[in-house]
């Protein structure tokens, strides 16, 4: 069984910062103003498909490879100023640390899926206190839909632990990981407050935190069925 987990709003409470800090860097960048960052309005909520999305919508094209990596550097530069001015900002979800550490101790596979670009994404996680240096990742850099970026991490997974895994779990805080993990045949656990907010979609629990002490027993019984 491989664990795969999103980042922002689940391991990172970063949801907020990060979407203040991808719109300054579209003003700072590309004097790009009013724009709509309900994410799920957009065709996918990835940082490049979101970057596509408007800039179809501004200027009938895509992105250059140029634009793309101004754009990367100046978000990436906006969340380090962020972050310096008020760490609070770039806090683990309660027990995330811990709970990583143990999967590794454990030897439990898992592997990082998610919609931001990679510079960010370890960023976000080195800020958070996680020591993932080594784990599997896909990010927006390698595709452009979350499901390509799923399939992906699974890809490397498999490649980083030397088998391949009949059932994956992912773990995200957003209706576009649920609805990924629904395409993909995957288990979803939500990552939310709000035990309601993944009703109508297949959702196996809900998580308010990982400070949890039935967790992993209660991930690992998805691979049995339960």
């Amino acid at each position: 069984m491989l664990l795969l987990f999103d980042i922002d709003g689940t391991l990172t409470n970063t949801y907020g910062v990060d979407s203040d800090c991808y719109v300054s860097a579209l003003w700072s960048t590309f004097g790009i103003d009013n724009v709509d960052t309900d994410w799920t309005t957009y065709p996918d909520a990835t940082d490049s498909a979101i970057l596509e999305h408007i800039f179809q919508t501004r200027f009938n094209r895509g992105p250059t490879i140029d634009e793309t990596t101004r754009m990367i550097d100046c978000f990436q530069s906006s969340l380090v100023n962020a972050f310096e001015s008020d760490p609070t900002r770039c806090e683990p979800i309660v027990g995330g640390p811990r709970f990583i550490a143990n999967l590794v101790r454990d030897n439990i596979a898992f592997a990082v899926a998610t919609g931001g670009w990679k510079p960010t994404a370890n960023l976000k996680l080195s800020a958070a206190g996680y020591q993932m240096s080594e784990t599997p990742i896909a990010t927006a850099n390698d595709a452009t839909r979350r499901t390509d970026i799923c399939k992906l991490a699974v890809d490397r997974a498999c490649e980083h632990y030397g088998r391949s895994f009949n059932h994956v779990t992912y773990i995200g805080d957003g209706l576009w990981d649920a609805q990924a993990a629904q395409q993909l045949g995957y288990h979803f656990v939500g990552r939310s407050e709000d035990e309601f907010k993944f009703l109508g979609l297949t959702s196996r629990f809900v998580i308010p935190h990982f400070d949890l002490s039935d967790l992993k027993e209660r991930l690992l019984a998805l691979k049995m069925g339960v």
